[in-house]
């Protein structure tokens, strides 16, 4: 039975080496992370596709010509096009990478909300807000008046503007 992951390796490691040998530019980084994902691909398909060993094809053939392919994609959308060719050479009809679409994020609550009898203060809201103008730092003053829970949780914002609403917020306690 042969190894998988050291023909890969090896594949992977002699695409890689050769490039400049060759008098090709060495492998950005991206271009190194996608032959990494090219070769986790490849493994888990040859590890875990029924269809692969019942179609006949060279998977390993698949792999070194999409291994070109992979080196040669300027975006995602010819990266996702290697990947689907090579793939398409598993005999799996189910076996294919979809595109991300971009992440739509869903709307930031307002910055300040009264919820069961207390106000609470979402620091995404609050620092966008901030950042944009659309809240001058008295907002985080005016709340900080009143019994307020500040919701950092799940922060993902501007870590300047959440440092000015907690310093807005601090100046009032």
């Amino acid at each position: 039975m042969r190894d998988p992951l050291r023909i890969l390796y090896l594949l992977l490691l002699s695409a890689v080496a050769a490039a400049p040998a060759l008098g090709a530019a060495a492998p950005s980084a991206r271009e190194v992370q996608r032959l990494e994902d090219l070769g986790r691909i490849w493994v888990y398909v040859d590890l875990f596709d029924p269809y692969l060993t019942t179609s006949g094809t060279e998977w390993d053939q698949a792999l070194i010509e999409a291994i070109p392919a992979v080196r040669a994609a300027k975006d995602e959308a010819a990266m996702t096009a290697a990947l689907n060719a090579m793939l398409r050479r598993s005999g799996d009809p189910a076996a294919r990478v979809v595109a991300t679409k971009p992440t739509v994020m869903p709307p930031l609550p307002p910055p300040v909300r009264k919820d069961r009898g207390a106000w609470i203060a979402d620091c995404n809201a609050m620092a966008q807000a901030v950042t944009t103008g659309a809240a001058p730092l008295q907002l985080a003053e005016n709340i900080a008046a009143q019994p307020t829970i500040v919701d950092c949780r799940a922060f993902t914002g501007d870590q300047a503007a959440l440092h000015a609403v907690i310093a807005a917020i601090a100046r009032t306690r």
